[in-house]
């Protein structure tokens, strides 16, 4: 009998709209018995546990956002008492960032509630929280297969190299190198929804991806972001696009030694000089390096991996 999960959501259209959030969920579905209860709106919250008989429940899974719980914990503590409450976290560092309004959320949860467990999706954070004396464990994001295609070779795509998501200042420093360069660039303005951001994607030659510049700063030491956000490439290179992105060894807790459509450089002034690299490559190099990637993040489905290990632990 599949395990019945009470699964914690800030909304349902949050979670259907969240792609990383949505691909999480059908993984889950896919697998286990899983009952969302809302949050939002919170006036409503009351009513809707008052329904749920806790007992019937497995286990209790939160993948709510880390502000979230910071402003319901004393919801959740008077409801739960001391249900065992297991977390699913994409975004740990929010907890430690001294310029966060949430700082120091986490040893507040685990003051407030019984956390069984703590996911987070990347292992230097992971490691971060247990020096903290919290339970925690790494978790991989990925593609569902649905969304695993090659398409268009690489010389088939209109576009050089381009972006398009929040562009922060510091994901500026390889697009200023790669102009200064000659390389043409195309960085797209406007939010697109996730289907024509896939399609976006096949009309890439390479996506640019950098985080190496204007690190965190957490109790006063520099923290560098590239210990989080792979699942950027990850995307990416899941549409048959090459990827450029800075080099951090965390990297590899994505398996990225097995996805060559991610090409690492050590400092932006080498980008160029692997797009130049790539492009010299013979179309069916190209091609293999597209059609290998796709099936390794296919093959490797990370989201069911990722939901069996947050429902059972291992």
């Amino acid at each position: 009998m599949a395990n019945k999960l009470l699964y914690l959501v800030d909304t349902l259209d949050y979670v259907r709209s969240n792609c990383f959030q949505r691909q999480l969920y059908s993984a889950m579905e896919y697998g286990y018995d899983i009952e969302p209860l809302e949050i939002f709106p919170s006036s409503l919250f009351p009513l809707r546990r008052f329904s749920v008989r806790l007992e019937r429940y497995d286990k209790v899974i939160s993948v709510l956002r880390l502000r979230t719980l910071n402003a319901v914990w004393p919801s959740l503590k008077s409801w739960l008492l001391n249900t065992p409450i297991t977390i699913y976290d994409q975004d740990p560092w929010e907890s430690y960032i001294d310029t966060s309004p949430i700082k120091g959320v986490y040893k507040t949860l685990q003051r407030e509630l019984n956390v069984e467990k703590v996911y987070v999706t990347a292992p230097w954070w992971a490691n971060h929280l247990m020096n903290d004396g919290i339970p925690a464990s790494f978790v991989r994001m990925g593609m569902e297969p649905r969304f695993c295609d090659v398409g268009p070779g690489i010389n088939d795509r209109p576009v050089m190299v381009g972006f398009r998501g929040a562009m922060h200042e510091h994901r500026r420093i390889v697009f200023n190198q790669l102009k200064s360069s000659g390389v043409p660039i195309e960085i797209g303005v406007g939010r697109l929804d996730y289907p024509d951001y896939m399609n976006y994607l096949q009309t890439l030659k390479f996506f640019a991806h950098d985080e190496s510049s204007l690190p965190w700063i957490c109790d006063g030491v520099e923290i560098s972001r590239s210990t989080g956000c792979w699942v950027k490439s990850v995307e990416t290179v899941a549409r048959g696009t090459f990827c450029l992105r800075n080099f951090h060894k965390e990297g590899e807790a994505y398996n990225l030694s097995k996805l060559p459509l991610i090409q690492c450089y050590q400092s932006p002034d080498e980008a160029s000089d692997l797009i130049h690299k790539v492009m010299s490559l013979p179309n069916s190099v190209q091609r293999d390096m597209q059609v290998h990637t796709v099936e390794q993040i296919r093959t490797q489905y990370d989201w069911l991996n990722t939901a069996h290990k947050i429902v059972t632990g291992t």
